[in-house]
């Protein structure tokens, strides 16, 4: 099973997610970015090209986003994963505004994410109470230094598109970071988490 099918077949109901359209859109246009494959495989899942933007205001199922990482890892494998993961930072919005430096933007993270789902028309995050939902793990930065920090990373996405992820965000502030990942079982491996370290 590929790491993207078994994302999302991890015990959640995908039915009740969705994402937003800003948070959709960062992940079509990420994987178009340069990418030839790109116009063939988003008309074979029929979903909009990057000249017809998503609403910004609207919601779509988690599973189409599903579909068509299932598709990148298909036509591109791993790298093609990290590849569109490390894009996404150049289209996301922040909840709070761009943070100001690369530590900022990692403590960001998680709220981010969950800013950007919903599960039965509910946020999963209150922009009042600070409250995060569960049920889509999380982004969780567990140590944050000078030039380094460790994430443990439990998301519903595919563990090559979190580590670009965090690559392609740090990246917008630290052209020189480097991520890798620490020793321990991950969620390819049926792990609740993959280990990062990020230095800068």
């Amino acid at each position: 099973m590929s790491s993207a099918a078994a994302a999302a077949t991890r015990t959640v109901d995908l039915g009740a997610l969705e994402l937003t359209g800003e948070a959709f859109a960062a992940i079509v246009y990420g994987f178009s970015e340069r990418n030839l494959l790109a116009p063939r495989i988003l008309e074979r899942l029929e979903l909009s090209a990057p000249e017809r933007p998503f609403t910004p205001t609207g919601h779509y199922p988690i599973t189409q986003a599903f579909k068509l990482l299932a598709a990148v890892e298909g036509e591109m494998g791993e790298a093609g994963l990290m590849k569109t993961g490390s894009l996404i930072p150049r289209y996301a919005l922040f909840p709070g505004g761009e943070p100001a430096d690369v530590r900022a933007a990692l403590q960001q993270l998680d709220t981010g994410y969950h800013h950007n789902h919903r599960r039965d028309g509910r946020p999963l995050w209150d922009p009042v109470t600070g409250q995060l939902g569960e049920g889509i793990g999380h982004y969780a930065c567990v140590e944050l230094g000078t030039r380094s920090a460790r994430f443990h990373v439990s998301s519903l996405y595919p563990c090559s598109f979190d580590r670009g992820i965090l690559l392609g965000l740090s990246r917008r502030f630290e052209p020189l970071v480097t991520v890798s990942e620490e020793p321990g079982r991950c969620r390819r491996q049926g792990g609740e988490a993959c280990h990062y370290l990020l230095r800068w």
